[in-house]
């Protein structure tokens, strides 16, 4: 009797095959998850940065008589604002002091060097929420902007009428 013996089990080489196989489906899923980390990321900066224009476009129009103290470019940052919150104020002074406390909490839902900058177009206002964003390579066209119109950053822009 002839009988060809076969060995039951795995060899080595197709052990190796399969763990080969198996550790680059895990990269490939890692770097998916990787993936849509960062474009979540992306998106909710984006979302945030709506919410911030939108939020300064109400205070325009509620004091639409100073709409033109709400001008400013995103290197001017305002500053000493008496508090409206606490004290009775004109509208140019609570202008001031909206476009001062709108400043100051861009840095709070946004990256910390997060600006806003509000221009004036041909009657309607653009008001733009910039953030650096040198790591995704995008820009940000800002025609108004006297040095440089094309920067390393991102930005939302929100162009309305009063």
């Amino acid at each position: 009797m002839n009988r060809t013996q076969t060995q039951p089990g795995f060899t080595l080489i197709e052990v190796l095959i399969t763990v080969v196989i198996f550790g680059v489906g895990v990269l490939g899923v890692a770097g998916l998850n990787l993936s849509g980390q960062k474009t979540n990321q992306k998106a909710y900066q984006n979302l945030l940065a709506t919410w911030k224009a939108q939020e300064l476009v109400e205070m325009i129009r509620a004091n639409p008589a100073n709409a033109a103290s709400f001008l400013k470019s995103y290197t001017d940052v305002p500053s000493g604002a008496s508090d409206c919150a606490a004290n009775s104020c004109s509208s140019t002074a609570i202008a001031s002091y909206d476009l001062q406390s709108w400043h100051g909490s861009l840095g709070d839902a946004l990256p910390a060097t997060t600006q806003g900058a509000v221009y004036s177009s041909g009657g309607d206002y653009v008001v733009y929420v910039i953030w650096d964003s040198r790591s995704d390579g995008q820009s940000c066209q800002i025609s108004e902007h006297s040095g440089s119109p094309t920067l390393l950053l991102a930005c939302v822009q929100m162009e309305f009428s009063l």
